[in-house]
């Protein structure tokens, strides 16, 4: 398992409800996120509990806000 799997599906069995172009967008976005030189950060692609769209969420943070 890499070390930050980038945008893993929410829940799996979700992936098998998403579309052609949704399923290729998902593809897309982990290949290119493979190469970010980030600490480890908190990713995920999924829907919303309404099912309106498909969402790529990514939570960064800079460790060095809020030090004195």
């Amino acid at each position: 398992m890499p070390e930050n799997p980038w945008f893993e599906i929410d829940d799996p069995d979700d992936e098998f409800g998403f579309d052609v172009t949704e399923r290729a967008f998902a593809a897309a976005l982990r290949t290119s996120a493979a190469s970010w030189t980030v600490p480890y950060a908190h990713s995920w692609i999924g829907r919303p509990d309404d099912d309106s769209r498909l969402l790529a969420v990514v939570a960064l943070s800079d460790a060095r806000a809020g030090r004195s």
